[in-house]
């Protein structure tokens, strides 16, 4: 199912919000995007909306933004 334009939406303004906030500050960042973290011998596997390392580029993000819109269905966020 792709995602819905609300959820496009809270996804890029929380992204936005926090962008501004990290510049405001003066935080060095780098945008990651939304690549496929954790592992299957774990048993969670997931791809955030956005991801965001900070001061360097690194193998897993210091933030990750997961925007949920509940629609009964499987409970991302237990991952």
């Amino acid at each position: 199912m792709s995602p819905s334009l609300e959820h496009e939406k809270s996804k890029s303004t929380v992204g936005l919000l926090l962008e501004t906030y990290l510049r405001h500050i003066g935080r060095r960042f780098y945008t990651t995007g939304g690549y496929t973290l954790g592992s299957r011998e774990e048993g969670a596997r997931g791809e955030p909306d956005e991801s965001y390392n900070l001061d360097a580029i690194k193998p897993i993000p210091d933030i990750a933004i997961e925007v949920v819109i509940t629609s009964d269905g499987v409970n991302k966020l237990e991952k």
